[in-house]
């Protein structure tokens, strides 16, 4: 076993983040009529965004996005807190995420030595790029 592996009964979870746009509509859609169907306007506000933390355990068919107004590390905390504590309470759980040193990340290592290139591997990160 590789100091990377996980063991029996640890649950493999992807995590990964981004920022996105809110948007909200400025005009009233045109109602259906016998002759036209619903129409809207593609002309939208701006309302600030969001962060999403994408959570994804590939292995239990588990996934999840926590949606925040901010992407402190207090909120990277709760989202770690609620897995450990609600979706996956008394297991292991093994996380595979990018070092974003904004979130605090680096900090959660329990190894000295985890894989340094496998991106690909993070399913969350997969999926986030599929949403964009």
């Amino acid at each position: 076993m590789h100091d990377w592996e996980y063991g029996e009964g640890a649950v493999l979870v992807c995590l990964d983040e981004t920022s996105k746009q809110r948007t909200r509509e400025t005009r009233t859609s045109l109602p259906v009529r016998p002759d036209r169907p619903a129409g809207c306007d593609f002309e939208y506000g701006r309302n600030g965004t969001a962060d999403l933390f994408m959570l994804h355990a590939l292995l239990d068919g588990w996934c999840h996005v926590e949606v925040t107004d901010r992407r402190t590390r207090k909120d990277f905390a709760g989202v770690l807190k609620d897995l450990a504590d609600v979706r996956f309470p008394g297991k292991g759980t093994v996380l595979v995420m990018d070092n974003l040193t904004r979130t605090g990340s680096r900090h959660c290592t329990g190894r000295s030595n985890p894989p340094k290139h496998g991106i690909w591997l993070n399913m969350a990160e997969i999926e986030i790029g599929v949403l964009s």
